[in-house]
């Protein structure tokens, strides 16, 4: 298995266009799964192609949550894909998104219930921040790896879906507990995209914690 940034709001390879936003290639034994899309669908797909990867094996795309900086991007990977696929979403997307959508994948709609939609892979299932913004996350039970968009309902209540993972990447947000992080985590931490404590993590955890940006790989 192996992960790919391919699109951030840092790079950490040259060449690749760096932008707010987040979206990760996971290529599995049996297929790939794409998760989230940026907002540029154009610097998207450029970023792929200087990374040497395609969407040829993709069988699902997972949105997190309906924000234009993780969604931006979904006309243009559509496109590329050209054929049906899986889009997996929380139930709560608007239904004239969902609507739209629907023209162009098969959507497998996620309830705030914890969902197994393939063996083995799992959405947290939506859960709602705060100030109600809803979100999901995905979760690979074999590799116990949880890959988030930008964690509003809480990072850390999202890994306990789980009880601990062994790698946690994607945004955090405005996580600000960052001492919790240790005891959920076990092996590697990614903090992406919107993470206001990135520096502190970092700090914190010098021998989990790395950098993340475009062109990041976590093989396992």
């Amino acid at each position: 298995m192996k992960i790919t940034v391919i699109y951030d709001n840092e790079s950490i390879l040259p060449g690749t266009c760096p932008a707010h936003g987040f979206s990760a290639l996971i290529q599995l034994e049996e297929f790939d799964i794409i998760f989230d899309t940026g907002w540029n669908g154009v610097w998207l797909l450029r970023n792929l192609e200087k990374l040497n990867l395609s969407l040829d094996r993709v069988k699902y795309i997972f949105l997190s949550h309906q924000h234009w900086d993780h969604i931006g991007g979904i006309p243009e990977v559509l496109e590329k894909i050209g054929r049906d696929v899986n889009l997996v979403i929380p139930k709560s997307f608007t239904s004239g998104f969902k609507k739209e959508l629907a023209r162009y994948a098969n959507l497998i709609e996620i309830s705030s219930s914890t969902t197994e939609f393939y063996q083995g892979i799992l959405s947290t299932g939506e859960m709602e921040s705060s100030i109600g913004i809803k979100e999901h996350a995905l979760y690979i039970e074999k590799y116990k790896v949880l890959v988030v968009g930008c964690s509003h309902p809480d990072v850390y209540k999202m890994v306990k879906r789980f009880g601990t993972v062994n790698v946690l990447i994607g945004g955090f947000h405005d996580f600000k507990n960052v001492e919790k992080l240790g005891a959920i985590v076990k092996s590697k931490i990614y903090p992406c995209h919107c993470t206001e404590k990135k520096k502190e993590i970092l700090m914190q955890y010098p021998e989990k914690a790395n950098k993340c940006g475009v062109g990041l790989e976590v093989a396992l």
